[in-house]
């Protein structure tokens, strides 16, 4: 017996609900990609140099694009391709970037609100910094690497008091778990 086709009774809920979030799927990308381009072009437009909008177009013009490479040109385009289009390019992926690594990190830690700051990464890279400029003089390298340094410490911490009997993925513990625990005087986790 095969278990692969379920009954037109059951499938309609469920093909009804992922019909509605692939649907609010689409919304949000393409809200998200509205106000992206949308920032993009004001920040292309707006500055100490505001420009209009056939400007900002005209820099991107073949010739215009050539003048500015060889060190002519308008100093419109100059500003457009030279100060804010890298600027902005820079932006998007640095933010793309930053999106991406929380991403995997929640997908690495199982964990759906994981964050360094929820955890307490943050705190030991900061704990390290300190430490680090009270207690030694160095420059920007030590501190990166005192940061590094209590940032890993504080994952070490996390991972074994984490550990009982293996590492599993999501293990959900709420505060009246916590109380509960507390009171018989033995806190469990």
């Amino acid at each position: 017996m095969s278990f692969s086709h379920q009954p037109a009774a059951l499938k309609s809920p469920l093909r009804h609900v992922a019909l509605r979030r692939r649907r609010r799927s689409r919304l949000v990308a393409a809200a998200v990609s509205f106000a992206l381009a949308f920032g993009c072009v004001g920040a292309l437009l707006l500055g100490d140099l505001p420009l209009s909008l056939g400007e900002v177009a005209a820099c991107f013009a073949p010739d215009s694009i050539r003048a500015v490479a060889a060190g002519d040109g308008d100093f419109a385009a100059h500003v457009v391709l030279t100060w804010r289009l890298p600027r902005i390019l820079a932006a998007v992926a640095f933010g793309a970037a930053l999106g991406l690594s929380g991403a995997l990190f929640q997908i690495l830690t199982r964990n759906p609100l994981g964050s360094p700051d929820i955890i307490g990464f943050n705190a030991g890279a900061y704990t390290g910094v300190i430490l680090t400029r009270t207690f030694l003089v160095g420059g920007a390298v030590a501190v990166s690497m005192g940061a590094l340094a209590g940032g890993v410490v504080v994952g070490i911490m996390i991972y074994a008091l984490a550990y009982r009997n293996g590492v599993s993925g999501f293990r959900p513990v709420s505060y009246t778990h916590l109380r509960a625990h507390e009171t018989r005087g033995n806190l469990v986790c």
